[in-house]
């Protein structure tokens, strides 16, 4: 039982990061286009490329952390690698996509709800 509440705590404070890593996103957004409600209006291609870069940078940052201090890591026949490196590949291209599209989900939600 104590490995299943370790793995629940580990997937707890991931969705927790998540959470933090898409607000300062936000407000980095918002702080950038110098406008509180970027995201109701037509995204440039530079929020496209600032949503990208971060998410990037962030999750090769927590994964090789992780990594580096054993938190988890990975079996190559069943995690893709991001060539040259020990990072999984689908954690990477998770936070690339999601990102905008949180971002784009909640657009569509906010622009109906006004």
């Amino acid at each position: 039982m104590g490995d299943l509440e370790g793995h629940g705590r580990l997937m707890a404070s991931a969705t927790i990061g998540d959470v933090n890593m898409s607000i300062v996103l936000y407000i980095l957004l918002a702080y950038l286009n110098k406008d509180l409600n970027w995201i109701r209006g037509k995204w440039s291609r530079q929020d496209f490329v600032i949503m990208i870069l971060y998410g990037l940078f962030l999750s090769f940052y927590f994964e090789i952390s992780a990594l580096y201090r054993g938190r988890w890591g990975y079996n190559v026949l069943t995690m893709p690698l991001v060539p040259t490196t020990p990072i999984g590949l689908i954690p990477v291209l998770q936070l690339i996509i999601l990102l905008p599209l949180i971002f784009y989900v909640s657009k569509i939600i906010i622009n109906k709800i006004n």
